[in-house]
């Protein structure tokens, strides 16, 4: 069977303005639709083709994500280590700078464990809560 008998036999009964039994108005329709199954083919490979960008793009930068949240965690732990060996320097310090300067009696060493005598006030006393 030919495309002009299928035509008579799915689109026979159709008459249109234009005569010949509406042939050359489904020619027409015919070819608008191709062309328009073709725009819309090609619209769906560059949206195919956008969609795989995105996918591969998404997937860098969860990678990417991820390493950094990594490196974060790491740099955080590290500096919490960092103000506790910080913090017991000084408290060292803080120990033998005591017990050199004689801030206190020495019994059978570092002073028994006691910690160091608070500051003593500023001359003068302790400042008042007036402002003048």
């Amino acid at each position: 069977m030919s495309n002009s008998e299928e035509d008579d036999v799915l689109y026979g009964d159709i008459v249109t303005r234009q005569g010949d039994d509406g042939r050359e108005s489904l020619r027409v329709t015919r070819d608008r639709l191709e062309k328009s199954e073709r725009t819309h083919a090609k619209r769906i490979e560059q949206l195919e083709a956008k969609v795989k960008q995105l996918e591969t793009e998404n997937e860098r930068v969860t990678k990417e994500n991820r390493i950094l949240m990594q490196n974060i965690s790491s740099l955080y732990d590290t500096a919490k280590l960092e103000l506790k060996r910080k913090d017991a320097m000084l408290h060292e310090e803080r120990m033998k700078s005591f017990n050199v300067g004689g801030g206190g009696t020495q019994r059978g060493g570092g002073g028994g464990g006691k910690n160091p005598p608070p500051p003593k006030p500023p001359p003068g006393g302790p400042p008042s809560g007036k402002k003048k």
